[in-house]
């Protein structure tokens, strides 16, 4: 048996395992890894656009499999209003981390219990991570992955849609606040408090990915509460056309800057002020910031 391999502290992987992972990631873009297990599997539903989506999952997964048609078809309503998906997607179904982690690549991701790709979502089985009102958090969740696919298709190629610079802040805030996340993220009071006290770990809205590997909770919170204020003033067209000049070949900041009339700088820089003195930063902005396109 290969010897077990100690990763990210409390996570235990065999040295094969992370090799493997590693070389195939590295040649297929990340694709399931381990996508030959997923032995049963059927279409589901239909994506906005006529797009279809597959689930695949093991046989210890066939109850889980058995509820993922209302969790999708909540999860399509959702993000409608941000447009259609282009691509087909299959959702992959994993009964523990270790398995979602060498499936996606992310072995450093303790935490992780979804991932979104181009054409692909990666879940771990709720009855591992989820409590109690596991259907809600799942729902949720499957809503998240779903939203980053969807920006992705709109914004992106398949050959390039990991490389493009999109902000932690705006992508993250964007998944969460679509899927509705709110209770399960830092509080506003939290996230000033922080800024306040010198925002030791660092900056989430600047480096966000950077943060998130000692301070979870503290990076999506700030990325979820700052994109509830982007769309209260500039609303899910706003999102729409963003993302759409990035589908046309600008890049973030000039997408950005083209919608919202100020630099992403700008924007966070403003946001951080109104937070640290408790100012109402949506009904001070929504007819400055996105003129023409807060509905």
């Amino acid at each position: 048996m290969p010897r077990p391999y100690r990763l990210c502290g409390a996570e235990t992987i065999s040295i094969a395992g992370v090799l493997l992972a590693v070389l195939i990631a590295g040649f297929t873009g990340c694709a399931p890894l381990v996508a030959n297990l997923h032995t049963r599997g059927r279409a589901m539903a239909v994506l906005p656009g006529s797009q279809s989506v597959q689930v695949r999952w093991q046989e210890q997964d066939d109850a889980l499999a058995g509820q993922m048609e209302p969790v999708l078809t909540q999860a399509m309503e959702a993000l409608k209003p941000y447009g259609d998906f282009t691509h087909p997607v299959t959702v992959y179904l994993y009964p523990d981390h270790q398995r979602l982690a060498l499936a996606t690549g992310q072995l450093c991701k303790p935490w992780m219990v979804g991932f979104g790709q181009y054409a692909r979502i990666h879940l771990q089985s709720p009855a591992t991570w989820a409590g109690k009102d596991w259907r809600q958090r799942f729902s949720r969740l499957v809503t998240h992955e779903l939203a980053h696919v969807l920006m992705y298709q709109r914004c992106c190629n398949s050959w390039d849609w990991f490389v493009r610079d999109i902000p932690f802040w705006f992508r993250e805030g964007f998944a969460s606040a679509v899927a509705g996340q709110g209770r399960e993220r830092q509080g506003r009071g939290e996230v000033r408090d922080y800024y306040l006290g010198g925002a030791q770990a660092g900056d989430p809205l600047v480096t966000g990915e950077k943060v998130r590997r000692t301070r979870v909770s503290l990076a999506y919170g700030a990325s979820h509460r700052v994109f509830e204020d982007f769309l209260a003033v500039c609303g899910p067209r706003g999102v729409r056309d963003i993302v759409e000049a990035m589908g046309e070949g600008a890049d973030f900041d000039q997408a950005f800057g083209r919608v919202v009339g100020f630099s992403p700088r700008e924007f966070t820089d403003i946001w951080r002020s109104d937070l640290a003195d408790d100012l109402p930063f949506a009904s001070r902005w929504r007819r400055v910031f996105c003129p023409g396109a807060g509905q």
